[in-house]
């Protein structure tokens, strides 16, 4: 018998898939990461491109490099375009800067069942390259608004395929309920590369803290 909190979660969730104009959620988030301290924007907005409703997730994110006695600014920006009833990614284009200077910039785009990823790297050849896309991907910026949006309950999973613009493949991902209580439910995410901790709390659910390898990645700082 489903538990109020689960009735809640699947009725707000289910409905949280709808297309709407203009923005939708922002979220801010402290960087965790030891060694490089700083900060992402998330922003998730529903647009109209050439016609069509699309999703729109832009990231800002700024990070302090220490070099010895000097430190360096890194900045990126990623934009990515997306169905609006399954998420799935359409179009990203990544832009980093390093003290100003563009370092690189990263361009996929869906193509059929596959994604052609265009990669510039200052300092390297340009680089294209194609990977297999046969059902839903799941943007790796994308990937907190997608999970705050899927009906949790005890003992289902979900699987779907994320992309991240430093891997050249998709990366697998499982993901169950944790534990859910009146402070708001935890979610385990099983990859390949490590198992990811993701903590929601709210009404309807927001991500609030994401661990990976028992290392915390983010701590949301401001949500609206």
């Amino acid at each position: 018998m489903f538990s109020l909190l689960t009735i809640f979660l699947v009725l707000a969730l289910n409905g949280g898939m709808k297309w709407q104009p203009g923005l939708i959620e922002q979220h801010s988030y402290k960087l965790g990461e030891p060694g490089i301290p700083g900060s992402s924007d998330y922003m998730l907005r529903g647009v109209m491109l050439q016609g069509k409703k699309l999703l729109e997730v832009e990231v800002l994110t700024h990070r302090v490099m220490s070099f010895g006695a000097q430190q360096g600014k890194l900045e990126s920006r990623t934009i990515t375009w997306m169905d609006p009833e399954t998420f799935d990614m359409q179009e990203s284009r990544l832009v980093a800067t390093m003290n100003g200077a563009e370092a690189s910039y990263l361009h996929a785009i869906r193509q059929g069942t596959t994604l052609s990823v265009f990669q510039k790297l200052r300092g390297s050849p340009d680089d294209t390259r194609k990977v297999d896309a046969p059902g839903v991907v799941i943007d790796d910026n994308a990937q907190n608004f997608y999970i705050e949006r899927l009906p949790w309950a005890a003992g289902k999973e979900f699987h779907w395929q994320r992309y991240n613009a430093a891997q050249s493949r998709l990366i697998p991902n499982q993901a169950m309920l944790d534990h859910a209580d009146a402070d708001g439910i935890t979610v385990k995410i099983t990859t390949d590369l490590g198992p990811t901790i993701v903590k929601m709390t709210g009404k309807p659910p927001v991500v609030d803290t994401v661990t990976i390898n028992n290392t915390e990645q983010l701590k949301l700082q401001n949500s609206k």
